[in-house]
């Protein structure tokens, strides 16, 4: 079942899990605003645990994820199975009552789908995603730095930010709208997962 977030429905449809802790996997672009939404979730809910993909070394991770989306994209070539191991290892130590999934694949890679009580996709404009990216990643850069990286934005990466869009859109239960604050869409989450 799929939703788009429009602050004005309620979400009484969506089935609230029985098992404990409930897994949330938190998913959007990169700069879509996923990192900075787990923590406040995180925050706002003392019995959980935060785990961020990126944190894991994944051993075949695609190098070139422009090249990797254009080849059709398939999961199973991303091995995470240290990310896996450290979500089970969480449920296992049995004190949370939820945990946390800063996580890039929603509930499109096989290892994790079932596991996943509630996929929320934030669906961040991609300038926006863009300007957060380049304020995180390029402020120690020069000009002509910022320029490389828009050019090469163009050509490659947004055609692959816009197909990443549209694949995890897919995969998700709940579609969010990227342009709400984080306290916002936090609220909204809190209500379908507490």
């Amino acid at each position: 079942m799929q939703f788009y977030f429009d602050y004005e429905l309620t979400m009484s449809s969506i089935k609230s899990p029985i098992k404990s802790p409930i897994i949330i996997s938190i998913t959007s672009i990169a700069g879509g605003g996923k990192t900075a939404l787990s923590h406040y979730i995180r925050e706002k809910l003392p019995s959980s645990k935060c785990l961020h993909f990126d944190d894991f070394d994944c051993p075949t991770a695609p190098e070139d994820i422009d090249e990797w989306i254009e080849q059709g994209g398939n999961y199973n070539e991303w091995d995470i199975k240290p990310f896996v191991k450290q979500v089970n290892q969480t449920i296992e130590e049995s004190q949370y009552t939820h945990i946390i999934l800063d996580y890039p694949f929603a509930r499109s890679h096989p290892a994790l789908q079932q596991m996943i009580d509630y996929a929320f996709f934030i669906d961040t404009p991609l300038d926006i995603a863009l300007a957060r990216r380049i304020l995180r990643d390029y402020k120690e850069k020069s000009g002509n730095d910022i320029i490389h990286y828009l050019e090469e934005y163009l050509i490659y990466s947004r055609p692959s930010y816009t197909a990443m869009t549209e694949r995890e859109k897919l995969s998700a239960d709940i579609i969010i709208d990227g342009n709400a604050s984080v306290s916002l869409i936090a609220q909204n989450i809190l209500k379908y997962i507490v």
